[in-house]
């Protein structure tokens, strides 16, 4: 049997057509190979129960439709994950998806968060260095009132791999959602992320850094749908590029009737390192309330000049200088990972 292709990543609010950034071709294979099963660490305070492949549905992701239809017909269930009600759970929960050479795989998580309980979830993509492969995986959130849920997600996949990522959760009143994204590996990343702050007070962080070297693709489409009064929404975007290396960022602030009062911010920091790569950015902020607080801002370029020559004066090559600034920039996101182990693992991979 042949590759699906799908389209995914489609920006709520379309650009021109001839710019080729609305969405993105994606080939699927049609079916599922050589998959091992993740190992999965949850804490005792956990309740996980195997539930259907479309389970909680009704919760849109940012990868959109033509994603969730290939995902719920190579999947046999959603994994999901429940939190009591004012449970603070320090340990994450960790999944690790270690692939073998010619794998291609599926996998679809859910956590509800009980109201005023605090749970996180640690997702490690990776493989072989020279491997080839193809995953998709979706995590999907709902988060109760006043309850605070975290996503750790790292992509150090080999230099042949496709993955899919996508992430659909909704904030109740009062509820936060925290989401940190590490891009360092696989030849093409594709990352959905859609987060409805239903509820008055309901609030989402974005942390996104990102490493781009030699002909690596990454395509992300991150929206934050304001519904509820006073609701905030964070994202910060930071990333490294090189080689001949290829990044889309479309980031969507969506101000909906009803959210008055509420903020919405996101920034992005891109240091380009060679001339040949290729860096597309698309900060959108749609409004249709009046009292709200909206910004987005780029500082995209080469390093500043007066700290190159200030670095020089110290002994430093500009080719140090660059490794050094780009080193503690990833440093600073490997640092949120809650699990020793994979934060290791993620620093000798970055060194690498």
């Amino acid at each position: 049997m042949g590759n699906d292709s799908i389209k995914v990543n489609k920006i709520p609010s379309l650009t021109w057509n001839w710019l080729r950034m609305n969405d993105a071709s994606v080939m699927v294979p049609a079916e599922i190979s050589g998959k091992k099963e993740p190992v999965i660490i949850t804490p005792e305070e956990i309740s996980v129960m195997k539930e259907k492949a479309d389970y909680a549905a009704g919760i849109p992701g940012g990868m959109g439709e033509e994603f969730e239809k290939e995902l719920f017909g190579k999947i046999d269930g959603t994994v999901a994950f429940f939190s009591e009600a004012g449970k603070c759970i320090h340990n994450p929960i960790v999944v690790s998806c270690e692939y073998e050479d010619g794998t291609s795989a599926a996998d679809r998580y859910l956590i509800r968060a009980g109201s005023g309980s605090r749970v996180s979830m640690l997702i490690d993509f990776s493989s072989g260095k020279d491997s080839r492969g193809f995953a998709m995986a979706q995590t999907v959130v709902e988060a109760e009132k006043d309850s605070i849920v975290k996503i750790v997600q790292i992509n150090r996949l080999g230099e042949g791999f496709t993955l899919l990522s996508d992430v659909a959760a909704i904030a109740h009143e009062g509820a936060t959602i925290e989401i940190v994204d590490i891009f360092l590996g696989g030849k093409e990343t594709y990352r959905g992320c859609r987060i409805d702050l239903a509820g008055k007070g309901s609030r989402v962080k974005k942390d996104i850094g990102y490493f781009m070297k030699g002909t690596q693709k990454l395509d992300m489409n991150y929206v934050v749908e304001h519904k509820g009064m006073k609701s905030e929404s964070d994202i910060k975007v930071s990333g490294v590029m090189e080689g001949k290396s290829e990044k889309l960022f479309r980031g969507t602030i969506d101000f909906q009737n009803g959210c008055a009062g509420s903020k919405g911010a996101e920034i992005e920091e891109v240091i380009l390192r060679d001339d040949g790569v290729v860096n597309k950015t698309i900060p959108v902020i749609l409004c249709s309330e009046e009292d709200v607080e909206g910004s987005h801002g780029a500082s995209i370029g080469r390093l500043d000049e007066d700290l190159i020559f200030y670095m020089q004066t110290r002994g430093f090559e500009e080719e140090e200088i660059y490794r050094l600034i780009s080193r503690t920039k990833l440093i600073s996101f490997c640092n949120k990972i809650p699990n020793e182990d994979i934060r290791s693992k993620t620093m000798t991979f970055m060194s690498e």
